[in-house]
């Protein structure tokens, strides 16, 4: 009966809190240095891939729109991986904990892997679409198992990193770009993982959205602020690239590297909100100064204007939602193990992540109607809608007042887009507040209560399984 349910170190004394007083590896498991970084180091390769493909992909759309004359539907590619993404994540987290972390990610790893693989050799715009959304199931694995393997290994002096450190590795991925021969490193790496990140739960059934989360005000503010943040950041990774290509004529490379601002501004502020939270609980100042950047940087990037090269303050604006987000992620991702139990880490973690990702997607539709509408008020009859298919080849038969026209829409689109993303950072603002605690406790103090929580929870589980036991005999 004790290999179902967590271990937990104890003492002679009756005392939770005494009996579950954390030492250095409290919650964790007893494994070598070497082997511990060997671990982490192979989780932020398979987080870094599942990441990998934002910005890639967001660079990559109008060439690849214009490879299968279909620009106008080329929004789905990021869709499909969003939506597959949104319906997956806190599934697989699930999955964790009744088949076992490492079970469940190596097998995220290879769904991932293997229709990364296939999108690759994708020959219409449909089997991409198709692909990508079957590779956004292992990525979603990928990322919200990573969080919570993240905890459960780490030393306690090393659980306050982990937000930051999961944060740049987002900020890398979109920075580095395909590095070949990281999945050949990655199960070489895995092989060093001597140790089975798994644990036998008693909950073979378990609600995928459990009732104790709803309750807690402080998460759902959180849930809430990430959606926010989520719809806020995705634009701007997806409709700026496009703005680059079409309004700036950059290439797809050039249009990437414009995004190096925001994506650097990313990981300096995800290291930042880890130190600023990592032994006090400064969650409600950290979000609210956050959103408050957003606000910033989305308003300003709205007053771009419609000129063939680019405006040196645009990557200035950037910096602003880089470091908004930032602070944001890894503050929302320690506040999803602050207010959750210790069994509840992989479904909290899960769920936040879902949440930005919902938000993304929203927005990446919303986006792709307000460009719709812009082409349809502003270039009925200018321009033809084989032309605005193919936009990159067509382009070369165009004439300067037809060229003007096209990127004027898409001028219009992005400020359009920007502005509705002000309105909701500043709605994220306002939801800030409800993550406002009078007097938070510290770090060290909510690990004690956790680490109680769990002690009574399982000691009362096996006294009445015994019980049971008794009655039966």
């Amino acid at each position: 009966m004790e290999n179902n349910t967590p271990k937990l170190e104890s003492s002679a004394s009756d005392d939770p809190i005494s009996e579950s007083r954390p030492n250095p590896r409290e919650n964790g498991p007893e494994i070598p240095k070497w082997r511990l970084v060997c671990l982490c180091i192979s989780l932020c390769f398979g987080l870094f891939l599942a990441l990998l493909d934002t910005s890639i992909v967001a660079t990559a759309l109008y060439t690849i729109g214009a490879e299968f004359n279909s620009l106008n539907s080329v929004s789905w590619i990021a869709l499909a991986y969003t939506l597959s993404y949104l319906g997956c994540a806190v599934l697989l987290a699930r999955i964790g904990d009744i088949a076992g972390r490492k079970n469940a990610y190596i097998a995220a790893f290879i769904i991932f892997f293997a229709f990364s693989v296939t999108c690759g050799f994708a020959q219409t715009l449909n089997q991409l679409i198709a692909f990508r959304a079957l590779q956004g199931i292992g990525g979603s694995g990928l990322y919200s198992l990573t969080m919570v393997i993240f905890t459960e290994i780490s030393p306690a002096g090393m659980r306050r990193w982990i937000g930051s450190l999961a944060s740049a590795v987002v900020a890398m991925s979109g920075v580095l770009g395909p590095v070949i021969g990281v999945g050949i490193v990655f199960w070489i790496l895995l092989f060093a993982w001597e140790f089975t990140v798994q644990k036998k739960w008693e909950e073979r059934l378990a609600t995928m959205f459990p009732w104790r989360l709803i309750k807690n005000r402080f998460y759902m503010f959180g849930l809430a602020t990430t959606l926010l943040m989520g719809f806020t950041y995705f634009v701007v990774i997806y409709s700026l690239p496009l703005r680059f290509q079409v309004v700036n004529g950059k290439s797809p490379l050039t249009a990437g590297l414009g995004l190096l601002p925001m994506l650097g501004s990313t990981a300096i502020a995800s290291f930042l909100g880890g130190i600023l939270n990592g032994t006090k609980n400064r969650v409600f100042l950290t979000l609210l100064a956050g959103s408050g950047l957003s606000v910033i940087g989305t308003s300003s990037l709205s007053t771009l204007s419609n000129t063939e090269y680019v405006e040196a303050k645009t990557y200035g604006f950037l910096v602003f939602v880089g470091l908004g987000f930032g602070l944001t992620v890894s503050t929302v991702s320690m506040l999803s193990n602050y207010e959750s139990s210790i069994r509840d880490h992989a479904v909290a973690q899960g769920i936040t992540s879902q949440a930005r990702i919902l938000g993304g997607s929203i927005r990446i539709a919303a986006s792709t109607a307000i460009l719709g509408l812009a082409q349809q008020t502003q270039l009925t009859g200018i321009v033809s809608p084989e032309q605005l298919a193919s936009l990159e080849s067509s382009a070369k038969s165009m004439t300067d007042s037809q060229l003007h026209a096209v990127r004027q829409a898409y001028s219009d689109s992005f400020s359009e887009d920007m502005k509705v993303c002000a309105i909701v950072a500043g709605v994220c603002v306002l939801v800030t507040v409800g993550t406002w605690k009078k007097n938070p406790v510290t770090i060290e103090q909510r690990l004690r209560e956790q680490i109680a929580e769990e002690f009574q929870r399982a000691k009362g589980q096996v006294t009445q399984v015994r019980v049971s036991e008794e009655l039966k005999s």
